[in-house]
């Protein structure tokens, strides 16, 4: 709807100045004269007021007033485009799904609380009217009879107070136990929800989400980030080679070799199958670059001891892009993966900026 509308302002605005430039270049509308072009007729032509308020002709220079118009009219054009070039979305961070179970069992462990608070408030308040009613009848008292019935009464009501108290205490503390539990297990699902399972790193679900997160929020402090796409080089042979099992190995091994080299806000991820991804927030291009040759070097010198009865010897390739500044998180990732590419291309075991 509100691109419609801005496309109808900008045709509107597109003709009222073709419009006006038709009125200037034919100043003789709605009579039409014989020549199209101003300066081949007599009707129109450049003019210049002095200074005691006569008219000067300028012949020769009626080009100006066609230039100054022509002029107008790119001006207004360009006007009129702008309003057709909207912003760029502004990824938004999806948060991982709820639970429905977890969250059950929190709602109804809260509820039991609030029960146990109201029954404790309305304890509280019947003993309280029993120790008023108790106040209102010691000035009535004349014998150690009665005095000796209202101390039994206060002792049994004190009695129910405590026993309700212990209850109470009771249940709190087993509630809590149980809250405790809750939350842990929250914990716990959540970081499976945002883990790859096989390589302990986070998933493709929680590169998206903090790809997202860290775009935004350098977009309001201005900072850089930049993105390495890496993959392993012949993954597939060494799957046929040495057996699927030797392959995990071989992934946990270089999500390891990864996470070593990262630090702070840097996120480690198994974009999907055997490529990887690292999200380096406050980092330019150039330093990015630098901690992908190192990788790369830790990689290519080192045996890997898997399942298999031989060790196993990969390398790897990276791509590396900075964040533009105005970009989304899809139009960088395509810009790493295409960089990523590129070095597999030129060869293989290399990085590419």
């Amino acid at each position: 709807m509100r691109k419609t509308f801005r496309i109808a302002i900008a045709a509107v605005a597109c003709l009222a100045g073709f419009v006006a430039l038709a009125m200037i270049m034919w100043p003789a509308w709605p009579g039409f004269t014989a020549s199209l072009l101003p300066w081949d007729g007599d009707g129109w032509r450049a003019m210049l007021v002095s200074s005691d308020g006569k008219a000067v002709s300028l012949p020769g220079r009626s080009f100006l007033l066609f230039a100054v118009t022509l002029l107008l009219a790119i001006t207004l054009l360009a006007t009129s485009l702008s309003v057709l070039v909207s912003p760029a979305p502004i990824p938004v961070a999806v948060p991982p799904p709820r639970n429905p179970e977890l969250d059950q069992q929190v709602s109804g462990e809260v509820a039991k609380l609030l029960h146990l608070v109201r029954n404790q408030l309305e304890a509280s308040g019947n003993f309280g009217l029993a120790l008023n009613k108790i106040a209102d009848q010691l000035p009535a008292v004349v014998n150690p009879e009665q005095m000796k019935m209202i101390v039994s009464y206060l002792i049994l009501e004190n009695d129910n107070m405590r026993r309700k108290s212990a209850n109470l205490q009771s249940n709190l503390e087993s509630s809590k136990r149980l809250i405790d539990q809750l939350r842990n297990n929250l914990a716990v699902a959540k970081v499976e929800v945002l883990s790859d399972s096989l390589t302990g790193v986070k998933n493709r679900r929680a590169f998206d989400l903090a790809l997202a997160t860290e775009l935004a929020e350098a977009r309001g402090n201005g900072k850089s980030v930049s993105l390495i796409m890496a993959d392993i080089d012949h993954f597939k042979l060494i799957n046929d080679r040495f057996g699927h099992q030797a392959g995990d190995d071989v992934l946990r091994w270089f999500a390891q070799v990864l996470n070593r080299n990262v630090k702070g806000r840097d996120c480690v991820a198994r974009y999907g199958g055997e490529e990887f991804s690292i999200i380096l927030p406050e980092t330019l291009a150039a330093d990015a670059i630098g901690l992908a040759q190192k990788i790369k070097s830790d990689i290519e010198g080192h045996d890997i001891a898997t399942s298999a009865l031989q060790p196993v010897r990969v390398t790897a390739s990276f791509g590396v892009a900075q964040w533009s500044g105005l970009e989304s998180s899809d139009s960088l990732l395509k810009r790493a993966d295409a960089k990523l590419y590129e070095a597999k291309g030129a060869g293989r075991n290399r990085v590419a900026a």
